[in-house]
């Protein structure tokens, strides 16, 4: 699994996540990832946008958020086409496809990785080759 995110004009750095994601190594990610960028790509309060999984929604989680005065952006269920997030995960897919590996061997191609990193890059800006 690849985890990342977003805002206006700047992106997090993409993690790759090992095995199975539970709402304890969903924590894990947020609080080695997210709690140390937030600051640097957002200036002052900012809302988290996640989907309803149930490790984004599982009482771990929600306590995660609250204990890091993480704010969370209210989210209808079933609405991935309104998710941007969702809608970069599938252009990124297609990219990686198209270039004929997958994300287990990204892992350990640094080329590979740097590819994905800039086409996140671009693609969460709205640019497109």
């Amino acid at each position: 699994m690849v985890w990342g995110g977003f805002a206006t004009e700047v992106t997090t750095s993409i993690v790759f996540v090992q095995g199975r994601v539970n709402s304890q190594s969903y924590a894990d990610i947020l609080a080695d990832n997210l709690l140390p960028e937030a600051p640097l790509i957002m200036s002052g309060v900012y809302l988290f946008q996640q989907d309803n999984a149930s490790v984004h929604v599982s009482e771990t989680s929600k306590s995660w958020f609250d204990a890091n005065f993480v704010k969370l952006l209210d989210w209808p269920a079933r609405c991935l086409d309104l998710n941007p997030v969702e809608n970069l995960w599938g252009i990124l897919a297609h990219e990686v496809y198209k270039m004929a590996f997958n994300i287990n061997q990204a892992r350990t191609h640094a080329l590979h990785r740097k590819i994905l990193d800039k086409n996140f890059q671009e693609r969460s800006e709205g640019r497109q080759d």
